[in-house]
């Protein structure tokens, strides 16, 4: 989920610009882009988005192992968010031996930035991986400390005693940059001794990371994350709060719905925790469908994702067909960030019947909609990869259907 903190301007009387996207009603004919060479043709686009949103893509649809040569292609790009999005899309078809694999051959590789190293090195002790000893000797070759800590985490993880010393003494310095995924994976490390060390260094951090460090603290049960969270979601910056709320979508815990359900403040506060709740199956299901109305396009496109995460889920009956009939019409909205929402949520819902509601974007003029659009559509039929076994092969881009 993209973080909503930028919430923040909520606009009482949001300006909405001209339409840009055509409505789906407006297309009489299905689109006659291939999908699966959308996908192909976004993997070597020169944007960085694109290209991350693509490859994520065809490493989870395809049905080759490992994401065919899309896996290898997308931990080799140049760009450390392609490699990590990479990362992430091979460890969600672990325990596939082939994208473990893959995801072992890159925790090799000195070459490549520490926090995406280290970061494919927390999913490999996750998935109960031991190989600390190459996490130790490439912690032990850095001199700063904040290259090391993200390599002595998986070390640490995997039980090296040594790589634990190291970074709690590494955390209790501070000095840390805007990670934000380093301090997820701590949160879900498992690792308790860590806290006493992460509330020694938040003094010495800044002031930025406070959030962050909280949640790795809730997450890993420590009650001084929880105290630091409420504060936060009572502060008087908005901003502040909805960094909080931001937080806590990433952490799913008892405690984290707890203070979800529990905030309060300004409507901006409370329809976004509500949202994080309804995509979790819990929450105020027609509220979240009212704010598909509302003013604010970031507001209107937080509901489209809670929305996505609570069709996902075991639901049905009444408040299915309510939330389904609410994204379908969100395909309207002027703003294609909204649209391109609905349609990933949509693809998400697994109802094949939305593909003729959501095709008609494989045409958009966004080429990030075009893309999320494709890996809909191939979410709900991925039919058309099966005969391309073999076949997934990078294209050149002036061979492909534009992308704009």
């Amino acid at each position: 989920m993209l973080s909503f903190s930028s919430l923040l301007i909520l606009l009482a009387c949001a300006h909405r610009g001209q339409a840009e996207l055509p409505p789906p009603a407006a297309a009489q004919e299905q689109s006659i882009q291939d999908p699966v060479v959308v996908l192909q043709q976004g993997a070597v686009s020169e944007k960085v988005i694109v290209r991350l949103a693509a490859l994520s893509a065809l490493i989870e649809l395809s049905p080759e192992p490992a994401g065919g040569v899309y896996g290898a292609m997308g931990l080799g790009d140049s760009n450390p968010y392609v490699q990590r999005a990479a990362v992430d899309a091979l460890a969600a078809r672990l325990p596939e031996a082939e994208s473990l694999e893959h995801l072992r051959a890159f925790c090799y590789r000195s070459d490549v930035d520490p926090y995406v190293r280290g970061h494919a090195g927390v999913h490999l002790a996750l998935a109960g991986e031991e190989i600390p000893e190459h996490f130790s000797q490439a912690m032990g070759r850095e001199k700063a400390h904040w290259k090391r800590i993200p390599l002595a985490l998986p070390a640490a993880m995997m039980g090296d005693a040594q790589a634990l010393e190291v970074l709690q003494a590494d955390l209790r310095r501070g000095d840390l940059p805007m990670e934000l995924t380093l301090f997820a994976d701590i949160g879900r490390s498992g690792l308790t001794v860590l806290a006493p060390a992460l509330l020694e260094g938040l003094p010495l951090m800044e002031e930025d990371l406070s959030i962050p460090v909280a949640a790795a603290l809730l997450e890993l049960g420590d009650r001084k994350g929880e105290s630091l969270l409420k504060d936060a979601l009572g502060d008087e910056d908005l901003v502040r709060r909805l960094e909080a709320v931001d937080a806590l979508a990433k952490v799913h815990t008892p405690q984290a719905n707890t203070l979800l359900s529990r905030s309060g403040g300004p409507p901006a506060v409370k329809d976004y925790a509500n949202l994080v709740l309804v995509e979790r199956g819990e929450g105020d299901i027609q509220r979240a469908i009212t704010s598909l109305s509302d003013a604010d396009r970031e507001l209107r496109t937080q509901a489209a994702w809670a929305l996505g995460g609570f069709l996902a889920g075991e639901v049905s009956g009444r408040p299915r067909r309510q939330a389904h009939t609410a994204l379908l019409g969100a395909l309207q909205d002027v703003e294609p960030v909204v649209v391109s929402q609905a349609v990933q949520s949509l693809g998400m819902a697994g109802d094949s019947s939305d593909s003729r509601a959501i095709s008609p974007f494989l045409d958009a003029e966004s080429s990030v909609l075009q893309v999320r659009t494709a890996h809909a559509l191939l979410s709900l039929d991925p039919s058309p990869l099966e005969p391309r076994i073999g076949l997934l092969e990078p294209i050149q881009p002036n061979l492909a259907l534009p992308l704009q």
